[in-house]
């Protein structure tokens, strides 16, 4: 069965999202230390799975796996965080596939607008660059489902 994992390192979290009431979907919640106490001070016994990866500010992505891995026996992880999430999976070289889909919609930027790149903060030199092979396009509508792999050295 299917499990929803919830990462917050802060705890900040609402628990009135419909993740954590779909009947059937098992969720778990990994945070810090931190994001464990002030989980369990604002919300007391709550419903969903608090596991904590033992560290005090901040989560990193081995911590977590280990926890998914020794504690709900997971072994293939779909990753939706966003653009800070997988850029630091991407630089601990946790990730195997990149699914990309490009939509025909141009969305600009002003320079004062920042927006965070697919990686987040993560600063790849060019020599340390992931570089993903291309393993399939399907097209839907007007959007390209690309869909690519990291090569193991």
């Amino acid at each position: 069965m299917p499990l929803n994992v919830v990462l917050t390192a802060s705890g900040k979290i609402d628990l009135d999202e419909p993740t954590f009431h779909t009947d059937g979907l098992p969720t778990a919640i990994v945070t810090t230390n931190e994001g464990a106490s002030r989980i369990a001070l604002e919300h007391g016994d709550i419903s969903p799975i608090v596991r904590s990866t033992g560290e005090a500010v901040s989560t990193t992505p081995a911590a977590v796996l280990k926890i998914l891995a020794d504690e709900f026996g997971i072994r293939l992880l779909l990753h939706e965080g966003g653009p800070t999430t997988f850029g630091q999976f991407l630089a601990a070289n946790m990730i195997d596939e990149l699914f990309l889909t490009l939509a025909s919609q141009i969305a600009g930027r002003q320079s004062l607008a920042q927006r965070p790149s697919i990686a987040g903060e993560t600063l790849f030199s060019p020599e340390m660059a992931p570089w993903f092979g291309l393993r399939s396009i399907k097209r839907a509508w007007d959007h390209l489902l690309l869909r690519y792999t990291l090569p193991r050295l």
